[in-house]
């Protein structure tokens, strides 16, 4: 049998994520989907900024300590004014700062980290099972590739080896877009694991550690259990 081999096309590594640093020295990552098969600059900028309105929403708890910070300074400023009678100013000053520390309590770990954590972790775990589902159409495309190689290689059709090996080389490649993607969420479970101390019953996550030199077999299985463990958690409080 004579074919036609078809071109190649080759898939671009890829790129290297982007990062915004926010006030604190806290760095804000690209994390772009696999939508479109595979990351691209583009998509990598739009996740990152995709990010910022909440990241800028996160900052509205330092501005309230900073308000109450700022009211409660004001409480000792006026208090040479209650030395000479100004009695009026001084408790105007205490009303501001009880009404400024009213919003810091709803704002505290005990209160907001377990409903943020809980999301992270759904949402995580929802990602892992996303990833899967590819891992699981790239090993579909690996089989397939070997298979062809196999018949090629029996044949001596040098057209049909080239088909074979391209689609290897396609899913090779689009494994090492699986493994960037899945670079930021175990950045983002470190980052829960350092808050998860402050809540009032901490858990314990897992980590993703290192994939990279995982095949694709090892590869499913990995993102299986992880999102598994993910879904498992029960977060008291959330």
């Amino acid at each position: 049998m004579t074919i036609s081999a078809p071109s190649c096309i080759v898939i671009p590594p890829p790129p290297a994520l982007p990062t915004i640093t926010m006030p604190g020295g806290l760095k804000l990552q690209g994390f772009p989907a696999l939508t479109g098969g595979m990351i691209t600059d583009l998509s990598a900028i739009q996740s990152l900024l995709n990010q910022m309105a909440p990241a800028m929403a996160a900052l509205q708890p330092v501005f309230l300590i900073i308000d109450a910070i700022v009211k409660i300074m004001a409480i000792f400023n006026t208090i040479p004014g209650v030395v000479v009678g100004n009695v009026v100013d001084f408790f105007d000053s205490i009303k501001e700062a009880v009404e400024a520390v009213i919003a810091l309590v709803q704002i505290a770990p005990a209160f907001s980290l377990p409903v943020m954590i809980s999301g992270l972790v759904g949402n995580l775990a929802t990602l892992l099972r996303a990833l899967r589902s590819v891992v699981v159409d790239l090993q579909a495309d690996t089989a397939k590739g070997n298979a062809i190689v196999a018949q090629a290689t029996a044949e001596g059709d040098a057209a049909l080896l080239d088909v074979g090996n391209c689609i290897l080389a396609q899913s090779a490649a689009f494994q090492a877009h699986v493994l960037a993607s899945l670079g930021p969420a175990g950045q983002l479970l470190e980052a829960a694991t350092a808050l998860v101390g402050m809540m009032p019953a901490p858990i314990e996550l897992p980590s993703l550690g290192d994939a990279s030199g995982l095949d694709l077999d090892a590869l499913g299985d990995f993102l299986d259990n992880i999102a598994t463990v993910l879904e498992a958690i029960q977060i008291p409080g959330a």
